[in-house]
């Protein structure tokens, strides 16, 4: 969560450069910023500092030094910001479920795919696609954006076994992968445990999350009959 919120803040890029005078006609008298960010850097006496400013329905940027100002894409700042959430939330994943157009779900030799057409979810099984009830994906997708750790942990908690572990796959409609992630749980139903592919860290979440996660899952994997 560190590295991705320094990784998105390094990828600002000015769009335009602002005097003094211009930025002053913008902010009037007062010119009070909507958030600052301070970085102490290896080697620098001083650490970084940027204000960000939202005026004119625009990102404006005030750095180090005091007469520089500049206009930032707003969607970078956007970026920005859900890092920031990140940091404070502890969520594991993050992604808009909006921009989800495929789910998989792989358990030991059997997986399922939820595939978005227009407005409509479907499951295939078996080789088989059937319409799904979109309230059962949209709240899995809800409950899984929404995790949040309560420890990182340096191994896996006696009597959780990988063996038994799900994978989730998510991708957007042009198939770009938007986040992959294994979970399993403890045998006594305490916390799932997370982890996510190509990382170390291993999640655990309480257990009031994870009856509300398991609640979306199964709607999943075990939809009522009609």
């Amino acid at each position: 969560a560190v590295e991705n919120w320094l990784w998105d803040l390094s990828g600002f890029r000015a769009k335009q450069f602002l005097s003094k005078e211009e930025f002053s006609e913008l902010a009037g008298a007062s010119k009070p910023y909507n958030c600052q960010f301070e970085i102490v850097v290896k080697g620098k006496e001083s650490p970084l500092r940027l204000k960000l400013f939202h005026l004119d329905n625009k990102w404006i940027a005030q750095s180090v030094e005091p007469d520089w100002y500049y206009v930032l894409n707003t969607k970078d700042v956007i970026k920005t910001f859900k890092t920031v959430f990140d940091l404070k939330y502890r969520r594991i994943i993050k992604f808009e479920d909006t921009d989800v157009a495929r789910v998989e779900i792989k358990k030991k030799n059997n997986a399922l795919v939820f595939r978005k057409k227009k407005k409509f979810w479907y499951r295939n099984a078996g080789g088989k696609e059937k319409k799904f009830p979109n309230i059962n994906v949209l709240n899995f997708l809800w409950e899984l954006s929404g995790l949040k750790y309560t420890r990182l942990l340096e191994k896996l908690p006696e009597g959780t076994s990988l063996s038994e572990k799900v994978g989730v796959r998510l991708f957007d409609a042009e198939h770009k992968p938007l986040g992959h992630l294994f979970f399993t749980a403890k045998k006594d139903g305490s916390a799932y445990i997370f982890t996510t592919e190509g990382k170390k860290e291993i999640y655990m979440i309480d257990k009031a999350g994870a009856r509300k996660f398991e609640e979306a899952y199964n709607k999943l994997i075990k939809p009522k009959k009609e």
